[in-house]
């Protein structure tokens, strides 16, 4: 049933009653004989006046005879007459009980028959006004029923009938030998003392001794500190209504209840209350199913159990505390009130428990504690009568309660545990009662659900079904534990004669719920003694308990007893006990921000608790910055605002808040702290200093709501002329950034990634830029990779997102929704953004910080500013998304720009691209990073990535190195035999640089890109069998029809391409799958962008692995030299600058301006990086050969568009780690965008031209003899120049480029330029960060010591690398992931470096034995190959380039094969051990000035030395330089 929709059982209805066909046929023929009865002749009526004796005669004679007619034969044919006392009816399903209400109390059943029918039933009037009435026989039953459902004042008629039953077996018994395993302390101790034959001895009681067994659910709800407040009183009384209590338990009998009026055994009822002996309560269902008081049957005055439910329950109520024995209940000293409703069958009855109902009310209970339900909820569709059933049952219970909450009762219901979302049953018209009487009685009721030791809904398999506690977020309230909890029980044969037993439910979640509403009435009485304050402590418990993330119940929160308790203590002084929020840790928050998040609701959702807010329609989302004064809301009439924070009451004591609003409290609930606050007076708020929730929820919002606060003084209230608008309210997340795994762990550029797709006009609005609605992963049709957001000109978005060249006029959208992208790296001091737009917001880290858009106005675009906002220093780069509707695409302003929180706000703002920091695209020219062309592919020995790769290779070398390869004997699919063919054709090789034209499909199988790959079968059960494998690259393409992975069956796949999760096959049931979706036109301006791929429990022995076009699965990507490079981090110095803004005084009421958050942020690392710690990516260390410093440099850089004019001063550079070329004029500023270039590399769908520069040079055609040399753009210069190139901030870099890309070229290209694109904020300014930074730094190079320093280990005959023999024929990467490797020692190269053998003797040898042989001795076998391998830094010799030009050449040793990494790029692909099939690979890289982080990773089994290396590096005139030590910085 839809939200909103009223279940016809929860109405309201103004009558009920039934009327069955006969009944109206019989009320429609005495309606037609009223109608047709003759006029009574004049002369009878004056016969009668004349003679009124004689005609009283005559009628008292007509009487009587028609009841000797009428009356007695039935009666006599129903129970016969003269026959003896009327017998029992034995059959339990015919019960004979009717369950009455009329109109009007006091009416009853007998007044509504005749007399003679009095003898065969027995009526009970409740104050409530229910009649129950009890038959002697089912006959007698239906004749009084027809009666009376003929009366026109009748309300209600149930038949009655079983509710719920107690399991005679706990659901979870045969788990309580292994408890202590499950969770629960001790019990296994105690499991092993419930020994039956103790307990048929006597229990000692020793006063004051602690009780023995464990109880870990009230270390939840943390009942100690509770009970260092109170441990209840004997003035309150809880009475559970159940299967009643052993009156003689060691732990109940000196908490039980006790009728003082009443005397024991002496048969008198003596306190006139209609019950006789009623001294510890009452069993109301007695010894027999029917409890028509014959033959011994009926209510009974001895509540004694004769199960175990009851007792088990009144325990967790109340046991007795420090007894010696057993437990203690959680309210150890109030009173326990029995009320037994169970029948020997222990089945509950509707008229039993309503009995019960109203002794509690009668007799005084303050709380009543109900541990039943129904059978089982009835998730069938019913007919008519069920229906009309279902009805007059919910009209008889809330009858029944309606009494008991006017006195102010506390009642508490039990969920049921049949596993069952209860809300589903309103689509069935069925209820659960008394449960769903909470939805009826919200201020007095509260139905439990059951949680866990982990907090958590109790739910799992049993008995090979599944059990668990209902839930609901509509009729479940509250959460409080129930799973295997220990508590008092009668010593009967059921329970193998224990007094103490493990159960589990939401039986055991609602008296535990009963205690802790005991003890908050027994603080809340303390005084006036009045302790009928039900709906008081109801509202406590709720807004005391601790919310539970994920807990499937309204309030979304478990029970805290300490905090209950506490909560009422402060509640005496009228101060509100508020809830700090335990969930709000300060540094684990991701951003932090002043200000209030409100979220606008389609409808009317009420103001009371409830915990299925995401589930409702949202109409808008924004974001209040400032001051908690509330006006000028987006929408009013028909919604329902929340708004929610968290705010920060640094100081103890007693905060001050008033609320000042004309709103009426039933549309307006403020609550803080979890306390709902008084709208019209003062609230005295008991902070203990932290973090507290705001909440406010209000239903067609539309007066003006101030809310203001006064600091605590030291005297008991606050003055309110210190009342003030206080900025302490933030908004928040602790969801960190999105975690970017798949890509390097470099900073490659400051660009966005802006998506976009056509719309409708007339649907543009607010909802628009809906987080549901624009997800950064859904489909889009553009893709376009831009330098900024700053489009302050109408037409610049559409001209710069779909240049003519790119996207024909026609295909341009003229309404259209977006979503741009980028990384952020955050300052050491809170900033603040400037947004404009029309229709817009802005979010970091999936926290919405901006948005534009007034439903009032006409669309025009409009600035708004951000309150300061702190970033966490648990993360030093951040996702910035900014959400845009146009409903004209050629008027669609969009900038967004930031400000230091102390600059005047009035200010123009500044790009964000001096703190972008984006990894996921990159402008392989710019010289950020080298680079080598391939695709790079990372595997793991399982289904799940961890740690490091295991083993690395790169496409399409690796294939290439293999004597299939060799012999042109790939194994290729036959559709696809094509693509190996141009593999083999453009002459693919080892010399990588001698085949500048290789292209290869990124399309193979996994056996052809190792040497010695073994069989299926072999595989089988192998480290390997199952594989996580992940190929990347940067591709400067788009893909227009989207591309997919195989194999399509039997694995995981997940796609990635930009910022974009673009493709995810799933074969694990029940998980969605997102078909491809990559966007339909690509306009990339130069750049490349990440394209990745995980294979997730990949087959390696025969599986077929490509990434393949969408709609054509025989076409794969290709990989060639030019558009599939992977990039190389290199280590350099780098420089710093300086930018000023206006500080200037501000001209507006300070006390609107937000101070920086509190506590300000400690400073984060810069980037966030995690491979290796403590490293800053902007940093200067000691390098060899520093150059010396070119003069510092003073300029002015002119604003333009939404930038300030701004003074930029370059301080002295850094040492740099080689000679640097001088210093070269800085050039002119440039516009913050050039006019569009009509010059473009587009193909298809893809460009790589950059719309907002001038135009490329196109990438020169590749040779024989070099890599292709990069484009003219803008390169790092490491002497101090470099700075942001977007004209903000920095002047443009269109310096000039020379290159050359022949055989007889020098390598090569040079230019200048700004190109420290990132800054941070320090005491001296902003401190520059500059792109190139990465997950390795200056910090780690060991400058002072250069040589190589290789860790050497053992030879091993267990590890799975020797024992698997497929394994043992290759060099794996990482060899952590087994268990055996033992380090041999370090070896020290000083001089020799990665040319020549290392020093030193090599490990001895291991031998084992062999097989042993038929005949002869048993040989033994030789393990001596060892792993060794080294990690630093490889120091090129340094030109005065951005990027050179180099082949890497490596020639393999004897006995040895070897591999290398240049960051997480594999260079030499070791596919065979020992290398026999390719002894040398020659690698073209290019390579900025720095130092390039490097592992080489060798397999040897030579006697002579653990390894031996021959590495050379060969620039473009073909010298060649030896990697000696000189050249190789161990890693620190």
């Amino acid at each position: 049933m839809a939200e909103g929709t009223q279940n016809p059982l929860l109405g309201d209805p103004s009558h009920a009653s039934h009327s069955d066909t006969k009944v109206q046929k019989l009320e429609h023929k005495l309606q037609q004989l009223k109608e047709h009865t003759p006029q009574t002749h004049n002369g009878i009526r004056e016969w009668i006046h004349q003679k009124p004796g004689t005609f009283g005669c005559l009628v008292f004679l007509l009487i009587t005879c028609i009841v000797l007619v009428a009356v007695v034969p039935p009666v006599c044919v129903l129970v016969g007459c003269g026959a003896g006392r009327p017998s029992d009816s034995s059959d339990s399903e015919s019960i004979n009980r009717l369950i009455v209400n009329f109109d009007q109390i006091g009416k009853t059943v007998k007044s509504k028959i005749p007399p003679l029918l009095y003898d065969y039933l027995e009526e009970v009037a409740l104050k409530s006004g229910i009649q129950i009435v009890s038959f002697s026989d089912a006959k007698v039953l239906e004749e009084v029923k027809k009666i009376l459902l003929s009366q026109p004042d009748l309300s209600n008629l149930l038949q009655d009938s079983a509710q719920s039953r107690p399991p005679v077996q706990d659901p979870l018994a045969a788990l309580a030998g292994a408890a202590s395993q499950a969770g629960v302390p001790g019990t296994r101790r105690f499991m092993s003392a419930l020994d039956p034959r103790r307990f048929l001895q006597s229990v000692t009681v020793v006063p004051g001794a602690p009780d023995p067994l464990d109880q870990y659910s009230l270390g939840i709800v943390k009942a100690k500190d509770a009970w260092n407040v109170t441990q209840g009183t004997p003035e309150v009384i809880v009475a559970v209504v159940d299967t009643g209590c052993d009156l003689t338990h060691p732990d109940l009998k000196d908490n039980l209840w006790i009728n003082t009026k009443e005397i024991p055994g002496n048969g008198v009822d003596d306190d006139g209350n209609g019950l006789i002996d009623d001294v510890y309560g009452y069993d109301f269902a007695g010894t027999c199913e029917n409890d028509y008081p014959s033959d011994g049957c009926g209510p009974k005055p001895d509540p004694q159990d004769t199960g175990t439910h009851g007792s088990h329950c009144a325990g967790i109520v109340g046991a007795v505390r420090n007894n010696g024995v057993g437990i203690s209940g959680i309210a150890p000293r109030v009173k326990i009130m029995c009320l037994k409703v169970s029948t020997p069958s222990n089945n509950f009855y509707t008229a039993h428990i309503l009995k019960a109902y109203d002794y509690a009310y009668r007799m005084g209970a303050h709380v009543v504690s109900c541990s039943f339900g129904p059978a089982e909820p009835n998730m069938k569709t019913i007919s008519p009568d069920e229906l009309a059933a279902y009805v007059a049952e919910r009209n008889l219970y809330r009858a029944a309660l309606q009494p008991m909450v006017d006195k102010n009762m506390l009642i508490i219901a039990a969920a049921g545990n049949e596993n069952t979302n209860l809300d589903q049953l309103d689509q069935y018209n069925t209820t659960y009662m008394p449960c769903f009487m909470a939805k009826e009685f919200p201020e007095n009721m509260l139905c439990v659900t059951a949680t866990n030791q982990d907090d958590v809904r109790w739910a799992e398999i049993a008995n090979n079904k599944p059990v668990g506690s209902n839930f609901g977020l509509k009729y479940a309230d509250i959460g409080a534990p129930g799973r295997l909890i220990m508590s008092s029980t009668p010593p009967v044969a059921g329970n193998s004669m224990t007094r103490w037993n493990l159960k589990t439910g939401s039986s055991m979640a609602t008296p535990m719920v009963s205690g802790i509403g005991a003890l908050v009435l027994s603080v809340l009485g303390t005084g006036t003694g009045n302790y009928f304050q039900g709906k008081e402590a109801r509202k406590i418990i709720v807004e005391s308990a601790d919310p539970k993330v994920g807990l499937p119940v309204s309030t979304g929160r478990r029970v805290n007893a300490a905090s209950a308790v506490l909560q009422a203590t402060a509640k005496l002084s009228g101060v509100a006990g508020i809830v700090t929020d335990a969930s709000f840790v300060r540094s684990s928050q991701s951003v932090l921000v002043t200000g209030f998040n409100e979220t606008y609701y389609a409808g009317d959702f009420g103001i009371t608790e409830r915990n299925d807010w995401d589930q409702l329609p949202v109409t808008g989302v924004s974001t209040r910055p400032g001051l908690p004064r509330f006006e000028r809301y987006k929408f009013g009439a028909g919604t329902t605002l929340r708004v929610k924070a968290s705010v920060y009451l640094p100081l103890t004591g007693l905060y001050a808040m008033q609320i000042n609003t004309t709103a009426s409290s039933a549309d307006l609930r403020v609550l803080v702290g979890q306390v709902a606050l008084n709208l019209s007076a003062v609230n005295l708020l008991n902070s203990n200093g932290g973090w507290y929730e705001f909440e406010m929820r209000y239903r067609n919002p539309s007066a003006i709501i101030d809310i203001q606060m006064a600091e605590p003084t030291g005297q008991p209230g606050a003055s309110s002329s210190a009342f003030s608008r206080m900025t302490n309210f933030y908004i928040s997340t602790p969801v960190p950034p999105k975690d970017y795994y798949w890509a390097p762990k470099i900073a490659l550029s400051s660009t966005w990634q802006v998506l976009t797709r056509p719309v409708n006009a007339t649907t543009v609005g607010l909802a628009s830029i809906l987080e549901s609605a624009l997800q950064l992963d859904s489909p889009f049709n553009f893709s376009s990779v831009v330098p900024d957001i700053n489009y302050t000109t109408p037409t610049a978005l559409r001209a710069n997102l779909y240049p003519s060249s790119v996207v024909a006029a026609a295909s341009v959208p003229q309404s259209l929704v977006g979503i741009a992208h980028t990384r952020l790296a955050a300052p050491d001091k809170p900033m603040r953004f400037k947004l404009t737009c029309s229709y817009c917001s802005m979010a970091v880290n999936d926290l919405r910080i901006l948005d534009v858009y007034d439903p009032a106005s006409t669309g025009a675009a409009t600035t708004r500013i951000s309150d300061c906002i702190a970033f966490g220093n648990t993360s030093g780069t951040h996702d910035i998304v900014v959400r845009f509707a146009a409903a004209d695409s050629s008027a669609a302003p969009l900038t967004l720009g930031w400000l230091p929180c102390d600059a005047n706000p009035t200010a123009e703002a500044v790009s964000l691209r001096t703190h972008v920091m984006n990894n996921l695209f990159w402008k392989p020219s710019s010289g950020v990073a080298g680079y080598v062309p391939g695709l790079q592919c990372d595997v793991w020995p399982s289904a799940n990535r961890v740690g490091a790769p295991v083993y690395k290779f790169r496409l399409p070398a690796a294939m290439a190195s293999t004597p299939r390869a060799l012999q042109k004997n790939l194994t290729g699919p036959r559709d696809n035999r094509a693509m190996f063919d141009d593999f083999l054709r453009t002459g693919c090789s080892p010399t990588e640089d001698k085949s500048p034209g290789c292209i290869g499909p990124a399309m193979f199988r996994f056996s052809d890109t190792i040497v010695n790959w073994p069989n299926s079968s072999t595989i089988t059960g192998t480290a390997l069998a199952a594989l996580y494998m992940r190929c990347w690259t940067y591709v400067s393409r788009g893909f227009g029809q989207g591309f997919t992975a195989l194999p399509l069956s039997n694995n995981n796949i997940y796609a990635y391409m930009g910022a974009q999760t673009v493709l995810r096959l799933e074969v694990t049931a029940g998980l969605a799958n997102q078909p491809p979706s990559s966007p339909n036109v690509t306009q990339l301006n130069d750049h490349y962008q990440l394209l990745a791929v995980e294979w997730r429990g990949l087959g390696a022995a025969t599986a077929l692995v490509g990434i393949v076009n969408a709609a054509a699965t025989n076409i794969s990507l290709n990989l060639d030299m030019n558009n599939t490079l992977l990039p190389i981090p290199v280590v350099a110095a780098r420089t710093a600058a300086t930018v000023s803004f206006d500080y200037s005084a501000v001209a507006i009421d300070p006390a609107t301006i937000p101070s920086p958050p509190y506590p300000a942020p400690s400073r984060p690392a810069r980037p966030s990086w995690p491979t290796f710690p403590g490293q800053l990516a902007a940093e200067s260390l000691p390098a060899p050969a520093p150059a010396p410093s070119p003069a510092n440099t003073t300029f002015n850089t002119s604003a333009t568009n939404a930038t300030t004019a701004t003074n930029a001063t370059l301080s002295a550079p850094a040492p740099s780690p080689s000679p640097a070329p001088a210093a070269s004029p800085v050039p002119s500023p440039a516009p913050v965008y050039a006019a569009p270039s009509n010059a473009s590399n587009a193909s298809n769908t893809t460009t790589a031209s950059n719309a907002t520069s001038p135009a490329p040079v196109a990438s020169p055609a590749p040779s024989n003899a070099t890599l292709p040399a990069p484009s003219p753009s803008p390169a790092p210069v490491l002497n101090g120049t470099g700075g942001a190139g977007n004209g903000t901030t920095t002047a443009a870099a269109n310096g000039t480029t020379t290159a050359t890309s022949n055989g007889t070229s020098n390598g090569t290209s040079t230019a200048t330029g700004r190109h420290l694109m990132q800054l941070q904020e320090s005491s001296s300014g902003f401190e520059a960060v500059a792109l190139g930074a990465s997950a390795w730094s200056l910090r780690q190079v060991d400058t002072t010591s250069p040589g190589l320093r290789a860790d050497v280990y053992n030879p091993t005959s267990t590890a799975p690398y020797d024992t698997v023999e497929y394994l043992s024929k290759l060099v794996l990467n990482n060899i952590s992931f087994a268990s055996d490797p033992t380090l041999f020692g370090n070896v020290v190269s000083p001089t020799v470096g990665l040319s020549g053998p290392l020093p030193g003797k090599p490990p001895p040898s291991l031998y084992t034995l062999g097989p042993k042989p038929a005949k002869g001795p048993t040989p033994q076998i030789e393990w001596r190959a060892r792993y060794v391998r080294a990690a630093g830094f490889l120091y090129p010799p340094q030109r005065a380039a951005a990027l050179t030009r180099w082949v890497v050449k490596v020639v393999e040793q004897t006995n040895q094969s070897t591999s290398v990494t240049f960051g997480d790029v594999t260079i030499r692909n070791a596919i065979e051990f020992p290398g026999t099939a390719v002894r040398e690979t020659s690698v073209a890289v290019w390579l900025p000035p720095g130092y390039v982080p490097m592992v080489v990773m060798a397999r040897s089994s030579r006697t002579d030395t653990a390894a031996s290396y021959d590495v050379s590096l060969i620039d473009a005139t073909g010298a060649e330089t030896d990697v000696t030590g000189d050249r190789w910085y161990r890693s620190v």
